[in-house]
Order: C-alpha cells, then sequence, then structure tokens
C-alpha cells in the first residue's frame, strides 16, 4: 500500500525540519520536500509572478511522489508541500490517488505563533519577510484550514512540532 503524507501547516513552522528529522531516523520513509525541487526548477522557493509558472514546479513536485510510488511498492512518502487552501488541498489528494497513493494522511502542524515566528526569523533564506508577514499568513493559515477535515483525507493527524516523538504518530 502506497501511503503519501502531506504536512500541512503555516510558513515556519518546521514542516521541513520535521520532514528532514523523520527520514534520517527512519530511511525507509521517502521525504519530497517542495521548496527543494523549486529550487531546482526556479533556483528559489519564491516565484516572480510575471516570469514563473508555477505549475512547473507542482507538476515536478508530483512526479517526483508518482516516480516514488511506482518505483517501490508499498512505500511511506512525507510530501512537504504548502497545502494553505481547501481547493489546493483537494487537488493534490485527487492527483495523489489518481497516481497511486492508496492513502493519503495529513500531518496538520499545531504550533504557537511566538514559535512559529521565531523559528521562521531564524531561517536564512526568508527574503525580506517580516515579522509581521508571518503573522498574516500564520492567521491565514489557521482560518483557511479549519475545515481540513473536510478535504478527503483518509486521516489528519494533529502535531506540535516541538514534540517529535514519532511513536505517536501512527504510520511513522
Amino acid at each position: 500500500m502506497n501511503t503519501v503524507v502531506l504536512t500541512s501547516g503555516p510558513r515556519g513552522s518546521g514542516k521541513t525540519t520535521f520532514t528532514k528529522r523523520i527520514t534520517s531516523e527512519k530511511p525507509e520513509i521517502i521525504s519530497v520536500i517542495r521548496d527543494e525541487i523549486f529550487i531546482e526548477v526556479y533556483e528559489s522557493v519564491l516565484l516572480c509572478p510575471y516570469t514563473d509558472d508555477p505549475t512547473i514546479g507542482y507538476h515536478a513536485v508530483m512526479q517526483k511522489v508518482k516516480h516514488h510510488m511506482h518505483q517501490q511498492k508499498d512505500s511511506t512518502i512525507i510530501l512537504d508541500h504548502f497545502t494553505g487552501f481547501s481547493w489546493q488541498r483537494k487537488l493534490m489528494i485527487e492527483r495523489l490517488r489518481e497516481d497511486g497513493a492508496d492513502c493519503v494522511l495529513c500531518l496538520y502542524f499545531l504550533i504557537p505563533l511566538e514559535t512559529c515566528i521565531k523559528w521562521f526569523m531564524k531561517k536564512e533564506d526568508i527574503n525580506g519577510f517580516s515579522k509581521h508577514s508571518v503573522v498574516w499568513d500564520y492567521n491565514l493559515f489557521y482560518e483557511k484550514s479549519s475545515d481540513i477535515e473536510e478535504d478527503g483525507f483518509d486521516k489528519v493527524i494533529y502535531i506540535d512540532p516541538r514534540q517529535l516523538y514519532f511513536s505517536s504518530i501512527p504510520i511513522l
């Protein structure tokens, strides 16, 4: 059975750090990290609205997930990808199922705003983002994901990324 675990949380909530830690401790779990692929495709995680077509990066991410599912049956893949809006999550779930995912889970990051700001502001590649932009993104994310249980995941698992105990997370 192919299982895809989609991370979902605001900017700076620790999704990539969490994903990398899981895969370093459990090498049988495959990670696909959106930001790494966007750097390959666009040379940046941020897109220029005038010159960069976001669908190219999205398709590159999804092709990588599909490749892993077809190469290794019974795989568990953590997909670290921005999933802020319900319509984005629904489209992604549909595409993952079409590409061979038997089970699509969500790791929903619950984190205090102060921690999110602190973690984000420590990043090297914040590209001019301010504390205010992190606060705005945080509030928007939690507003737009309040109905995440209705998006079609097989299960939504709520986690606090400050407590990195994988044994408490099913499938990990």
